[in-house]
Protein backbone atom coordinates (compact mmCIF):
# COMPACT_ATOMS: atom_id res chain seq x y z
CA UNK A 1 0.00 0.00 0.00
CA UNK A 2 2.71 2.31 0.35
CA UNK A 3 6.93 2.33 0.65
CA UNK A 4 6.77 4.24 3.89
CA UNK A 5 8.89 2.45 6.94
CA UNK A 6 9.10 4.53 9.46
CA UNK A 7 5.75 5.32 10.22
CA UNK A 8 5.97 9.01 9.88
CA UNK A 9 4.81 11.11 6.62
CA UNK A 10 5.25 14.83 6.50
CA UNK A 11 2.45 17.66 5.52
CA UNK A 12 3.96 17.86 1.91
CA UNK A 13 3.40 14.31 1.48
CA UNK A 14 -0.11 14.42 2.77
CA UNK A 15 -0.71 17.36 1.34
CA UNK A 16 0.02 15.12 -2.38
CA UNK A 17 -1.93 12.38 -1.22
CA UNK A 18 -5.08 13.88 0.51
CA UNK A 19 -7.24 12.37 -2.25
CA UNK A 20 -5.69 9.00 -2.51
CA UNK A 21 -8.54 6.68 -1.77
CA UNK A 22 -6.69 4.44 0.31
CA UNK A 23 -6.08 7.07 2.80
CA UNK A 24 -7.68 7.80 6.04
CA UNK A 25 -6.53 10.74 7.56
CA UNK A 26 -7.18 11.00 11.84
CA UNK A 27 -7.64 13.81 14.21
CA UNK A 28 -6.68 12.35 17.45
CA UNK A 29 -6.36 15.32 19.48
CA UNK A 30 -6.76 15.26 23.31
CA UNK A 31 -6.77 17.33 26.12
CA UNK A 32 -6.49 17.48 29.62
CA UNK A 33 -9.74 17.67 31.57
CA UNK A 34 -7.87 20.50 33.57
CA UNK A 35 -7.80 22.98 30.13
CA UNK A 36 -11.42 22.70 29.71
CA UNK A 37 -11.26 22.62 25.90
CA UNK A 38 -13.11 20.31 23.62
CA UNK A 39 -11.39 18.49 21.21
CA UNK A 40 -14.56 17.74 19.43
CA UNK A 41 -15.49 20.98 19.18
CA UNK A 42 -12.31 22.25 17.84
CA UNK A 43 -12.29 19.35 15.33
CA UNK A 44 -15.47 20.68 14.08
CA UNK A 45 -14.26 24.15 13.26
CA UNK A 46 -11.18 23.12 11.89
CA UNK A 47 -9.80 20.35 10.63
CA UNK A 48 -7.93 18.48 7.21
CA UNK A 49 -10.29 18.40 4.68
CA UNK A 50 -11.90 14.68 4.97
CA UNK A 51 -10.20 14.05 8.68
CA UNK A 52 -12.39 12.17 10.61
CA UNK A 53 -12.10 12.13 14.92
CA UNK A 54 -10.81 9.78 16.91
CA UNK A 55 -12.14 10.40 20.64
CA UNK A 56 -9.32 8.75 22.88
CA UNK A 57 -11.76 9.00 25.50
CA UNK A 58 -14.51 7.17 23.96
CA UNK A 59 -13.01 4.30 22.07
CA UNK A 60 -12.11 3.17 25.42
CA UNK A 61 -12.46 0.86 28.20
CA UNK A 62 -15.54 2.45 29.91
CA UNK A 63 -15.54 0.51 32.89
CA UNK A 64 -12.16 1.36 34.04
CA UNK A 65 -11.34 4.23 36.64
CA UNK A 66 -8.48 5.17 34.83
CA UNK A 67 -8.07 7.45 32.18
CA UNK A 68 -8.75 6.53 28.35
CA UNK A 69 -7.51 2.82 28.60
CA UNK A 70 -7.29 0.39 25.83
CA UNK A 71 -10.43 -1.10 25.16
CA UNK A 72 -10.83 -4.52 24.02
CA UNK A 73 -10.56 -5.53 20.58
CA UNK A 74 -14.25 -5.93 19.57
CA UNK A 75 -14.83 -2.58 20.83
CA UNK A 76 -11.86 -0.95 18.99
CA UNK A 77 -13.05 -2.82 15.88
CA UNK A 78 -16.69 -1.33 16.20
CA UNK A 79 -16.11 2.10 16.93
CA UNK A 80 -12.95 2.44 14.50
CA UNK A 81 -15.35 0.61 11.62
CA UNK A 82 -17.68 3.53 12.30
CA UNK A 83 -15.30 6.15 11.57
CA UNK A 84 -15.14 4.53 8.53
CA UNK A 85 -12.06 3.03 8.47
CA UNK A 86 -11.23 -0.12 7.35
CA UNK A 87 -8.03 -2.72 7.12
CA UNK A 88 -7.72 -1.81 3.38
CA UNK A 89 -6.33 1.89 4.27
CA UNK A 90 -3.66 3.53 5.40
CA UNK A 91 -3.92 5.50 8.36
CA UNK A 92 -2.43 8.92 9.09
CA UNK A 93 -2.71 10.36 12.25
CA UNK A 94 -2.57 13.92 13.45
CA UNK A 95 -3.22 16.20 16.70
CA UNK A 96 -3.00 20.00 17.16
CA UNK A 97 -0.26 19.91 19.19
CA UNK A 98 2.43 18.96 16.75
CA UNK A 99 2.80 15.51 18.52
CA UNK A 100 1.17 14.41 21.23
CA UNK A 101 -2.12 11.66 21.75
CA UNK A 102 -1.92 11.56 17.57
CA UNK A 103 1.35 8.86 18.86
CA UNK A 104 -1.38 6.92 21.43
CA UNK A 105 -3.35 6.37 18.38
CA UNK A 106 -0.40 4.94 15.96
CA UNK A 107 0.45 2.24 18.99
CA UNK A 108 -3.60 1.72 19.47
CA UNK A 109 -3.98 0.59 15.78
CA UNK A 110 -0.44 -1.63 15.92
CA UNK A 111 -1.81 -2.91 18.76
CA UNK A 112 -5.14 -4.18 17.24
CA UNK A 113 -2.86 -5.22 14.59
CA UNK A 114 -2.76 -2.75 12.04
CA UNK A 115 0.56 -1.95 10.82
CA UNK A 116 -0.32 0.45 7.90
CA UNK A 117 -1.05 3.68 10.18
CA UNK A 118 1.66 6.67 10.19
CA UNK A 119 1.99 9.75 12.41
CA UNK A 120 1.73 13.43 10.55
CA UNK A 121 4.63 14.74 11.26
CA UNK A 122 4.42 18.39 12.89
CA UNK A 123 0.66 17.64 13.21
CA UNK A 124 -1.72 20.42 12.41
CA UNK A 125 0.93 23.37 13.79
CA UNK A 126 2.90 22.61 10.96
CA UNK A 127 0.31 22.06 8.37
CA UNK A 128 -1.38 25.54 9.62
CA UNK A 129 1.76 27.16 9.17
CA UNK A 130 2.48 26.16 5.70
CA UNK A 131 -1.04 27.37 4.72
CA UNK A 132 -2.30 23.91 3.61
CA UNK A 133 -5.86 23.76 3.28
CA UNK A 134 -8.51 23.14 6.17
CA UNK A 135 -11.93 22.73 6.80
CA UNK A 136 -15.50 22.75 8.96
CA UNK A 137 -17.14 20.34 7.02
CA UNK A 138 -19.11 17.77 8.63
CA UNK A 139 -18.77 14.48 6.55
CA UNK A 140 -21.02 11.53 7.43
CA UNK A 141 -18.98 8.52 7.92
CA UNK A 142 -19.95 5.68 6.10
CA UNK A 143 -19.22 2.68 8.25
CA UNK A 144 -16.30 0.00 7.03
CA UNK A 145 -15.51 -3.60 8.29
CA UNK A 146 -12.41 -3.05 10.38
CA UNK A 147 -11.02 -6.72 11.73
CA UNK A 148 -8.83 -6.35 15.00
CA UNK A 149 -6.59 -8.53 16.89
CA UNK A 150 -4.63 -7.59 20.16
CA UNK A 151 -0.98 -8.32 20.24
CA UNK A 152 0.05 -8.64 23.32
CA UNK A 153 3.64 -7.88 23.29
CA UNK A 154 3.07 -4.29 22.74
CA UNK A 155 1.11 -3.73 26.22
CA UNK A 156 2.18 -3.81 29.62
CA UNK A 157 -0.33 -4.05 32.87
CA UNK A 158 0.28 -3.29 36.51
CA UNK A 159 0.98 -7.07 37.47
CA UNK A 160 4.10 -6.88 34.66
CA UNK A 161 5.73 -4.37 35.84
CA UNK A 162 5.69 -5.57 39.34
CA UNK A 163 7.08 -8.71 38.31
CA UNK A 164 9.69 -6.75 36.48
CA UNK A 165 10.52 -5.26 39.30
CA UNK A 166 10.77 -8.69 41.19
CA UNK A 167 13.16 -10.43 38.81
CA UNK A 168 15.59 -7.58 38.98
CA UNK A 169 14.80 -5.13 35.97
CA UNK A 170 14.10 -7.71 33.29
CA UNK A 171 13.34 -5.37 31.00
CA UNK A 172 14.33 -1.20 30.86
CA UNK A 173 11.37 0.66 31.80
CA UNK A 174 11.52 4.35 29.71
CA UNK A 175 9.23 6.95 31.53
CA UNK A 176 8.76 10.28 29.31
CA UNK A 177 7.24 12.79 31.80
CA UNK A 178 9.42 15.87 32.46
CA UNK A 179 12.38 15.40 34.56
CA UNK A 180 10.86 17.41 37.78
CA UNK A 181 7.83 15.58 37.89
CA UNK A 182 9.82 11.92 37.18
CA UNK A 183 11.92 13.17 40.36
CA UNK A 184 8.94 14.06 42.65
CA UNK A 185 9.69 17.86 42.57
CA UNK A 186 6.26 19.23 40.96
CA UNK A 187 2.84 17.38 41.04
CA UNK A 188 2.14 16.05 38.13
CA UNK A 189 -0.65 16.32 35.73
CA UNK A 190 -3.10 13.76 36.90
CA UNK A 191 -4.16 14.64 40.78
CA UNK A 192 -4.23 12.06 44.15
CA UNK A 193 -1.00 10.15 43.06
CA UNK A 194 2.12 9.99 44.48
CA UNK A 195 5.53 11.95 43.76
CA UNK A 196 8.16 10.04 42.00
CA UNK A 197 8.56 7.00 39.58
CA UNK A 198 8.73 3.73 38.43
CA UNK A 199 11.83 2.17 40.49
CA UNK A 200 14.88 2.06 38.58
CA UNK A 201 13.12 3.63 35.17
CA UNK A 202 15.37 5.69 33.00
CA UNK A 203 13.23 9.22 32.65
CA UNK A 204 13.58 10.83 28.76
CA UNK A 205 11.26 13.45 28.58
CA UNK A 206 9.52 12.78 25.11
CA UNK A 207 9.97 16.76 24.53
CA UNK A 208 14.02 16.79 23.70
CA UNK A 209 12.66 14.01 20.68
CA UNK A 210 11.25 16.89 19.14
CA UNK A 211 12.23 20.30 17.45
CA UNK A 212 10.85 22.97 19.77
CA UNK A 213 8.26 25.09 16.95
CA UNK A 214 6.94 23.02 14.52
CA UNK A 215 7.27 19.64 16.66
CA UNK A 216 8.49 17.81 14.40
CA UNK A 217 10.48 15.19 15.06
CA UNK A 218 14.69 15.29 15.67
CA UNK A 219 16.33 13.11 12.69
CA UNK A 220 16.99 9.43 13.43
CA UNK A 221 20.63 10.07 14.30
CA UNK A 222 19.57 12.78 17.17
CA UNK A 223 17.46 10.01 18.42
CA UNK A 224 19.72 7.34 18.42
CA UNK A 225 22.46 9.41 20.22
CA UNK A 226 20.07 10.44 23.13
CA UNK A 227 19.14 6.50 23.45
CA UNK A 228 22.60 6.06 23.34
CA UNK A 229 23.59 8.83 26.63
CA UNK A 230 20.44 7.01 28.43
CA UNK A 231 22.13 4.05 28.54
CA UNK A 232 19.63 1.94 26.81
CA UNK A 233 19.77 -1.17 25.30
CA UNK A 234 17.75 -1.90 22.27
CA UNK A 235 18.56 -5.46 22.76
CA UNK A 236 17.32 -5.97 25.59
CA UNK A 237 13.25 -5.68 26.10
CA UNK A 238 11.71 -1.91 26.68
CA UNK A 239 8.23 -0.99 28.99
CA UNK A 240 7.73 2.78 28.19
CA UNK A 241 5.32 4.59 30.47
CA UNK A 242 4.38 8.38 31.18
CA UNK A 243 1.20 9.85 32.92
CA UNK A 244 -1.55 8.28 31.75
CA UNK A 245 -0.33 6.09 28.59
CA UNK A 246 -0.11 8.91 25.96
CA UNK A 247 3.43 10.48 25.47
CA UNK A 248 4.82 6.91 26.58
CA UNK A 249 3.72 6.51 23.25
CA UNK A 250 5.89 9.00 21.56
CA UNK A 251 8.98 7.00 23.13
CA UNK A 252 7.52 3.73 21.70
CA UNK A 253 7.33 5.63 18.20
CA UNK A 254 10.52 7.29 18.51
CA UNK A 255 12.45 4.15 19.46
CA UNK A 256 10.24 2.09 16.18
CA UNK A 257 11.58 5.08 14.39
CA UNK A 258 15.25 3.71 14.74
CA UNK A 259 14.30 -0.26 14.31
CA UNK A 260 13.13 -1.01 17.69
CA UNK A 261 9.86 -2.13 16.97
CA UNK A 262 8.29 -3.83 19.75
CA UNK A 263 8.54 -1.85 23.01
CA UNK A 264 5.80 -2.05 25.25
CA UNK A 265 3.37 0.67 26.60
CA UNK A 266 2.21 0.48 30.14
CA UNK A 267 -0.65 1.31 29.62
CA UNK A 268 -2.17 2.71 33.35
CA UNK A 269 1.37 4.14 33.50
CA UNK A 270 1.35 6.88 36.36
CA UNK A 271 -2.49 7.53 36.38
CA UNK A 272 -2.42 3.95 37.76
CA UNK A 273 1.39 3.30 39.19
CA UNK A 274 1.35 6.50 41.47
CA UNK A 275 -2.00 6.25 43.19
CA UNK A 276 -1.78 5.60 47.10
CA UNK A 277 -1.25 2.16 47.41
CA UNK A 278 1.69 -0.53 48.12
CA UNK A 279 3.14 -0.34 44.18
CA UNK A 280 6.93 0.58 44.93
CA UNK A 281 8.00 4.54 44.38
CA UNK A 282 11.18 6.18 43.96
CA UNK A 283 12.44 9.86 44.12
CA UNK A 284 16.12 9.57 43.64
CA UNK A 285 16.93 11.14 40.26
CA UNK A 286 17.65 8.57 37.28
CA UNK A 287 17.94 10.45 34.75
Amino acid sequence: MNDFKDNIVSTDWLFDHLNDLNICVVDATYHLPSLNRNAHKEFANKHIPGAVFFDIDLIANQKSDLPHMIPSAEQFAKEVGNLGISNKHYIIIYDTYGLLSAARVWWMFRLFGHTSVAVLDGGLIKWENEKKPLSSQNIPYQPEKFNAALQPNLIRYKQDIQDNLNIKQSAQIIDARDTRIFSGLIEGKWPGRRPGHIPNSINLPFQILLNSQQKTFIDKQQIQEIVRNKSIDLQKSIITTCGSGITACILALALHIIGYENAAVYDGSWAEWGLPGDTPVSTDENI
